[in-house]
Parts: structure tokens; sequence; C-alpha cells
């Protein structure tokens, strides 16, 4: 796909990709309430649009609580705040993301009690500038929100469009 695919205005750093594809996501995310979710969205090429997504499972938040803290008091409360991928499980993710000629673009993860913004601690954690991140709110699961930034360089983040299309039958 190119920008000509994409009617309107193009803004570099716009996320682009099928409305089936954003819809099979907001679902999975809400038949794993209230497990935290946090995946990769893949393409066929560097920077193009996701044809899928992979969930992590191994969620090791509790090996990093001490780091988790410093972020307030928030992630000690909520012993369910915050995601991280076990090593084996990001080692079994990118095997599987090599062996298909993927290339991961984006990331995402679901908020259950606060917007879908991009907090602090998710810019920090947030694993490359060359991906986007895409957050689904579920404070009201009947309700999703969706919203994708951009994580630049200095830890500068910038909200970006997500631009859904129909897939081509």
């Amino acid at each position: 796909m190119t920008a000509q695919d994409f009617p309107g205005r193009t803004v570099p750093g716009d996320v682009r990709m099928a409305r089936p594809l954003l819809r099979r996501l907001v679902k999975a995310t809400q038949r794993a309430l209230p497990t935290k979710q946090f995946g990769y969205f893949l393409a066929t090429r560097p920077g193009g649009a996701p044809v899928e997504f992979v969930l992590m499972a191994d969620n090791v938040r509790d090996t990093w609580s001490d780091r988790f803290s410093r972020y307030g008091r928030y992630f000690e409360d909520h012993a369910d705040a915050g995601f991280v991928g076990s090593p084996q499980e990001a080692y079994r993710v990118q095997r599987y993301i090599r062996e298909r000629g993927l290339h991961a673009v984006g990331v995402f993860h679901s908020h259950r009690r606060h917007p879908a913004l991009l907090t602090s601690v998710d810019a920090d954690l947030h694993p490359s500038p060359d991906l986007w991140h895409l957050i689904v709110m579920l404070r009201n699961p009947r309700y999703p929100q969706v919203r994708a930034f951009r994580v630049e360089p200095g830890q500068r983040v910038r909200e970006v469009d997500v631009i859904t299309y129909e897939e081509a039958r």
C-alpha cells in the first residue's frame, strides 16, 4: 500500500490499518479483561500497514515492581498495572516475526482505569522510536477508546491519527 491508497490528508507518522484488524484487537483486549494486554503489530514490510498482531501473555511485571514504584503510588496500589513481557516470550515472539518474514511496526497495550493517554512510564518503556504505540482504553469495555502515539527521541510524545480502511475483497 502507498499513500495514494488512503484518501484525504497524509501526515507522516499517522497509523494506517484495516478496520477489521483494529476490531479484532479491540475484541481480544475486551475478552482478556481484567488482564492487561500488550503486543506487537506486524507488517509485511518495514513501516507498512499492519496485517496482524501478536499478544504477549507472560506478564512478569512483579519482577520490576521496584522500577514501577518510582512512577508513584498508583503502581503500588494496583498490582495489575503495568506489563513487562518475559524474556522467554519476547524471544518466541521475535522468532515468530522473523520466521514469517514480518516486521514489527507498532506496539499496543490496554488501559483499564485511566484514559488512552501515553503516560511517562509508557514512554520510558516504549521499545523503539521506529514503532508507533496504540492504546486501547477499556475503562468502559462497551465503549473502548483507541489512540495512537509516536515516541520520538528525547521521549517527546506526539499523538497521531489512526486511519482505518476496509480490506480489499
